[in-house]
């Protein structure tokens, strides 16, 4: 399979001469893009992990490029160009950013010595659970301390990689109302109990799972750090109001299918997947730009709406591509009913009710034009 073609959503020239980026980009072209069908039907195989590792994917929270660019620019690009090329094995990867971020600024020089180095390197491969803390009412996981540590109980709706991953990070909640995150390994012989597949209709390629924490025995090793639950939903709130790159990514990975699809599809979707990456990179060039100049309370309404204009907008190009492909998008491992399902996934995953309400606005806002 050829590059993606270029459009107002393609890499900036600039962004190319960081060594990252252009592996990244070499890794897409050649194994993620060529495979992504298969992959979502399938599941995203260990050997894609390995060849972001080796890449160095997989140690980008801790990347320090060359100037003049930064780590949050280079960041941003890696997602985009790996939620383009296959959204599930993005997905999957995605998990692993969160443990890693953590770890390097954990306080517990014991665990950072253990796992740091062989996660960054991608030696050892991490996963995340800790959507679980967004629900109202009682904490659906508790850490109970004990002689010997903390004992973990409750059940993790969401926990996504668990057959492909070596360790997780796992937050819980303590009777004084902290925050304790941790890292475990992913093994069933410490009092992890029904380990029970999410049976996905989008993203099922991901190995998402719930598990269940039958009182869990965690050491002082194991700890990454605690914070109180209202200051960790504080800064969810905040960065639950940006745009995911990989929303950009899949919205790439779109348009450039309808400009490819033009000779078999008609003109129009050339200039129909031209127009929607042109309406993106705005988009995307005030999101960053925000997300970059404001972190008050004050912006995060217009993040929020960046946020569902993306979303909806991303829906709007995967609906697009249904279209320029006719009947062919209905079967299961077409290009276009994975994009599809990749744009709705983005459209679900980690709603509250502050974005929900911020999506619904945007349907509103179209809808009143």
């Amino acid at each position: 399979m050829s590059p993606a073609p270029t459009t107002a959503l393609s890499t900036p020239p600039r962004l190319l001469e960081d060594v990252l980026i252009a592996r990244t980009t070499e890794l897409a072209d050649q194994t993620l893009r060529p495979q992504a069908d298969h992959v979502a039907k399938f599941g995203v195989p260990r050997s894609h992990l390995e060849a972001l590792g080796r890449a160095g994917v997989l140690g980008l929270m801790t990347y320090q490029p060359a100037g003049p660019l930064n780590n949050e620019e280079v960041r941003r690009e890696v997602a985009e160009l790996v939620a383009a090329a296959d959204g599930s094995t993005w997905f999957v990867s995605h998990q692993h950013h969160q443990p890693v971020k953590e770890v390097a600024a954990s306080a517990n020089r014991e665990l950072r010595d253990k796992w740091l180095k062989a996660m960054v390197n991608g030696e050892v491969f991490g996963a995340e659970a800790t959507s679980h803390l967004r629900r109202t009412g009682s904490p659906a996981v508790v850490a109970t301390p004990d002689r010997l540590g903390w004992r973990l109980s409750g059940r993790l709706p969401w926990l996504t990689g668990w057959f492909l991953a070596d360790v997780f990070l796992v937050a819980a909640v303590t009777p004084d109302g902290q925050v304790l995150s941790m890292l475990l390994p992913c093994r069933t012989d410490n009092g992890i109990g029904e380990i029970r597949p999410q049976e996905l209709w989008g993203m099922n390629a991901t190995g998402t799972v719930s598990v269940e924490l039958r009182d869990v025995a965690v050491t002082p090793d194991q700890v990454i750090g605690s914070t109180s639950w209202d200051a960790w939903l504080r800064q969810d709130k905040y960065d639950r109001a940006d745009v995911n790159p990989g929303i950009y990514g899949t919205l790439r990975a779109a348009t450039d299918f309808l400009v490819a699809s033009a000779p078999r599809s008609g003109p129009k979707y050339y200039d129909l997947g031209m127009a929607l990456a042109s309406e993106g990179a705005q988009l995307r060039e005030q999101t960053y730009r925000l997300a970059d100049e404001f972190t008050s309370e004050k912006s995060l309404a217009d993040r929020q709406a960046l946020r569902a204009a993306a979303l909806e907008l991303t829906c709007r190009a995967g609906t697009a591509c249904i279209a320029a492909s006719g009947a062919t998008a209905m079967i299961t491992g077409s290009t276009t009913s994975r994009l599809m399902g990749e744009a709705l996934f983005h459209l679900a995953r980690g709603q509250t009710a502050i974005t929900r309400t911020a999506i619904a606005n945007r349907f509103i806002e179209l809808i009143s034009r």
